[in-house]
């Protein structure tokens, strides 16, 4: 996921602000100079998606359910400051980890608090496909692996404030995000429930491997007339099939040894 998201911003340069990636959806918010540009961002990032998804698992028919759904953000401070808070409660407001930081998806969580590098790899498996086709075995995909990272840009309302102000901004989020969940459990009677934890959504995932199943990325925003300098942030949106889909059906892998979910896969 980071090297997929790390190298599409590279090469179109663009501003990211947040993520997180859910078992069948993703959220990014993210600040693009028009229209266009979104629109090639979101299309470059699911297409590789789908090429990664399908050589890991023999991924058959189509792996998107339906298009981004793009949200517009309002140019202020608490709408801004609204969608990074709703992207990072994923997964402890539904009760399966105790904290922000132990979602096992990909995510921002600490590389905004504490300043932790996302870096992932990316494979070009047109050159691997080439290698393999003209050598006549299978080649080491190691040969065709590159690192990228996905660098955070700061919200717009927060770009004044030093960067120690902006890891504290986030967490003061996360404590009350964390607090409200488990005053939540309290008051629905659940709070003697232990979260499913990292753990038992690992385990869960590779039960799901030979099911159908889709990738949902839940990618939001959309665009209005503005100012290149005061555009505000988009949260963008996108589904996968539904589980019952029979597109979306894979056959038992015949050959390698890949065992993880594609949802912890760094592509």
């Amino acid at each position: 996921m980071l090297g997929i998201v790390g190298r599409v911003q590279r090469k179109l340069e663009m501003p990211i602000h947040g993520f997180t990636f859910a078992s069948n959806h993703f959220h990014l918010l993210v600040t693009p100079k028009d229209a266009d540009h979104l629109g090639q961002f979101m299309r470059r990032v699911e297409q590789k998606l789908s090429v990664e998804i399908r050589h890991l698992y023999d991924w058959e028919g189509s792996l998107w359910q339906d298009r981004d759904h793009a949200i517009p953000i309002e140019n202020d401070e608490r709408a801004q400051v609204g969608r990074p808070r709703y992207i990072l409660s994923h997964g402890v407001k539904e009760g399966l980890v105790g904290r922000c930081a132990e979602w096992p998806g990909a995510h921002c969580v600490t590389a905004l608090t504490e300043g932790e590098r996302l870096v992932g790899t990316w494979y070009d498996r047109t050159a691997q496909y080439r290698a393999n086709r003209w050598s006549g075995e299978k080649v080491d995909q190691e040969q065709f692996a590159e690192e990228e990272e996905v660098i955070l840009t700061p919200l717009p309302c927060w770009a004044h404030h030093s960067e120690e102000e902006r890891r504290d901004f986030v967490r003061e989020m996360i404590a009350e995000i964390e607090a409200e969940a488990e005053a939540e459990h309290r008051a629905q009677g659940t709070s003697d429930l232990q979260p499913l934890g990292t753990c038992s959504q690992l385990r869960a995932l590779e039960l799901e491997r030979g099911e159908a199943q889709g990738v949902e990325p839940d990618t939001s925003g959309t665009l209005n007339p503005w100012n290149a300098a005061d555009r505000p942030p988009i949260d963008t949106a996108r589904h996968g099939p539904p589980p019952s889909s029979p597109r979306t059906r894979r056959r038992p892998k015949t050959s390698g040894s890949g065992t993880r979910s594609s949802r912890q896969r760094s592509a």
